[in-house]
């Protein structure tokens, strides 16, 4: 899910409020050398005056990145989609077996690409290692987004890859009832916003309530190693309070088991907030 946002420079405000040094991400993005979220309280940034309209083609647009393995950096020198980089940390810590949770599915394009993910790590990993099938559980409260999301699914996914795809017609703060304990959680995802596109109705969008219990359930779920990203969009009425929220749950997690990091581009208009939870190893 998707919507139109203006988030410039006031990006910059929202995490600099939460820079620690306590919480720097050095786990797997040394090299992007950004700060993590400190434990404070959310604080409001300057809102700037927001760019309503249509979504971008390059938030939409299905990416490169879930087909081959683009690093973090590749995507900050290139289109710097926020997409793309919440694309790559899955990459980064995905595992042949894995369950992946797409928790806004949308039009299924973070579906197909956590899918696409498994498949290529399943065909690449040692055979003679054995591990179970990996699938993807996927969560909209609307039947025109799992319709939209089969249609791509029959496009872009073989029988096979597709028959390890479970779509829920389910708000996402069911997440618990359809993760089984057994399950290796290795990327849990949000796309927040409304369901794009000229048949998407832009009145049903993420709120902040179910948002926020949502993550909390999929931090939750994660394995050691795992992430849980949120793509959070501020041009719609309630969407600065959700990132927000968001940040304030996340900001509170303990440093000794989770690395909480948020990512915007702050010279560009229409920027997402990338918000990234990391279980560490287990020592």
């Amino acid at each position: 899910m998707h919507d139109a946002c203006a988030l410039g420079r006031a990006g910059a405000s929202l995490a600099a409020a939460r820079v620690a040094s306590s919480r720097t991400a050095t786990t797997s993005l040394s090299s992007a050398r950004h700060a993590c979220a400190a434990s404070g309280p959310a604080t409001r940034a300057p809102r700037r005056a927001s760019k309503m309209g249509a979504t971008t083609a390059a938030e939409i647009e299905p990416s490169t990145s879930a087909r081959a393995r683009v690093h973090f950096e590749d995507v900050i020198v290139t289109n710097s989609r926020t997409t793309d980089m919440a694309h790559t940390l899955w990459r980064a810590v995905m595992r042949p077996g894995d369950t992946a949770v797409d928790a806004t599915m949308g039009n299924g394009w973070d579906t197909v690409a956590l899918a696409l993910m498994l498949a290529d790590l399943e065909s690449t990993s040692d055979p003679a290692v054995e591990s179970k099938p990996g699938r993807v559980v996927a969560f909209d409260i609307q039947e025109d987004a799992l319709t939209s999301t089969r249609t791509r699914m029959d496009k872009d996914l073989t029988p096979e890859q597709a028959s390890r795809v479970d779509l829920v017609l389910k708000s996402h703060d069911m997440m618990e009832e359809h993760v089984r304990e057994h399950d290796s959680v290795g990327v849990v995802c949000f796309n927040c916003g409304y369901l794009p596109g000229p048949d998407g109705n832009k009145e049903v969008r993420t709120a902040t309530t179910t948002t926020v219990s949502a993550v909390a359930a999929g931090v939750k779920t994660l394995r050691p190693g795992g992430v849980l990203t949120v793509v959070g969009y501020t041009g719609h009425p309630g969407g600065w309070d959700e990132v927000e929220a968001v940040m304030e749950l996340v900001s509170a997690l303990d440093p000794r088991e989770f690395t909480a990091t948020n990512h915007s581009v702050v010279n560009r208009d229409n920027c997402p907030q990338l918000i990234a939870v990391h279980r560490k190893m287990t020592q």
